[in-house]
């Protein structure tokens, strides 16, 4: 979800429990992980740092509540040069930081491809699959609501029930789009959203290739398409070198991966957001690593398994 999303459920949900001086610490909270948007500028050089991406380390259990201190240090100021809320406790204004960075990491795991929640320990990303990344509908919801407070059209008390609902139904659509997917038999695979959420993709695994069809809600199943996994190369050909940085990078950010050899380089990349098919996230969808002699693979090899 966006930033003015987070910020404004993050709102909201303070008032309705009546804690109108946990306003600006929960807000703080909820859009100071995305700051990691930024990472990119400084990080992208180094491919081990991979994780140092928009939806990387911030977004985890760990780094939310290592990004909680300055929200919190900033918010404290703010709040004291600029007493418009009730003053607050510093153990409570800091919960409710916390709070608010939890919150953000509770909404975006709605999305795929997901958050890596257990970094730096581990890059595996957890999602609930129910949005194809950040959603425009949302943005576009919480903006009109902003000009419409903006206009005096509305006040903040008057808008949280009906912007609660349209959150709420527009959830309620996904949550049902998914669940009618995974119920139907000939959908067996990984499900995955769309930004109509009567259009999925649906990806199967076997261990030689992927199969990647598009499910419409209502029609069914389309034919699948095939996607080798490797290409002039074998599964323990490529091994020694998935632990390269290059590599871990793009599987990090990938749905499925395949590996080609071209002569004596190894390319690994993914389908499906090279060819469009998912739109994110935009970046490392590929890499390119020499295989030659003099090369030598990562000392932390794999066992064989797939790209």
């Amino acid at each position: 979800m966006d930033s003015l999303t987070h910020g404004l459920i993050a709102a909201g949900l303070a008032y309705a429990l009546d804690l109108p001086g946990l306003i600006p610490f929960a807000v703080a909270g909820a859009v100071i992980l995305d700051v990691d948007t930024f990472f990119s500028r400084v990080f992208d050089g180094r491919p081990s740092l991979y994780l140092f991406t928009h939806g990387g380390i911030a977004h985890s259990l760990a780094g939310a509540a290592v990004m909680a201190l300055p929200a919190w240090a900033v918010a404290a100021l703010v709040a004291s040069a600029v007493p418009l809320f009730p003053a607050v406790a510093a153990p409570l204004a800091f919960a409710a930081v916390l709070g608010g960075a939890y919150l953000h990491i509770g909404l975006d795991t709605l999305a795929c491809p997901g958050l890596p929640l257990f970094a730096p320990l581990s890059d595996t990303k957890y999602t609930a699959g129910l949005l194809p990344g950040p959603s425009i509908l949302l943005m576009a919801t919480s903006i009109l609501f902003l000009v419409l407070m903006a206009l005096g059209a509305i006040g903040f008390p008057e808008m949280i029930l009906p912007y609660a609902a349209v959150i709420g139904a527009f959830l309620a659509v996904r949550l049902a789009a998914l669940l009618l997917v995974r119920a139907d038999q000939d959908a067996a695979g990984r499900a995955v959203p769309t930004i109509s959420p009567l259009r999925w993709l649906v990806i199967g695994e076997t261990p030689e290739a992927w199969t990647v069809g598009e499910y419409r809600i209502g029609r069914g199943m389309k034919e699948a398409t095939t996607w080798m996994k490797y290409r002039d190369t074998t599964a323990e050909a490529v091994a020694p070198y998935l632990e390269s940085p290059e590599l871990r990078r793009v599987r990090y950010h990938s749905y499925i991966t395949t590996a080609e050899r071209e002569g004596t380089v190894l390319v690994v990349s993914d389908p499906l957001r090279k060819s469009g098919s998912i739109f994110y996230p935009p970046y490392f969808s590929e890499a390119r690593i020499p295989i030659g002699d003099g090369v030598r693979p990562s000392p932390r090899a794999g066992n064989g398994a797939g790209p």
